[in-house]
């Protein structure tokens, strides 16, 4: 279960797309996932939004208690810029 707060003004069907759309891609991840792959491992995202929600889109990663196999996820957006959304080091 995940729960959000989120201010009266803003759209709340948008931030609960976008955490279904990162529980669709964590689903995928555990289905697809090749063992004893060699090297680091990336995933890239492709969003229809503009970069301005990377940071809604790290809130609602950073809470999910599972814990990514992928070195770094890359979400490239629907304005052609590209952000990082979370990095292991």
């Amino acid at each position: 279960m995940i729960g959000f707060v989120h201010n009266p003004d803003s759209n709340p069907l948008e931030l609960l797309n976008m955490a279904g759309e990162l529980i669709e891609l964590a689903s995928a991840e555990a289905v697809t996932r090749a063992p004893g792959l060699a090297g680091d491992r990336w995933l890239v995202v492709i969003s229809a939004r503009g970069i301005a929600c990377l940071e809604a889109y790290r809130h609602i990663y950073s809470q999910f208690r599972k814990v990514s196999r992928f070195q770094k996820i890359v979400m490239v957006f629907g304005d052609g810029r590209v952000g990082i959304l979370t990095e292991r080091t």
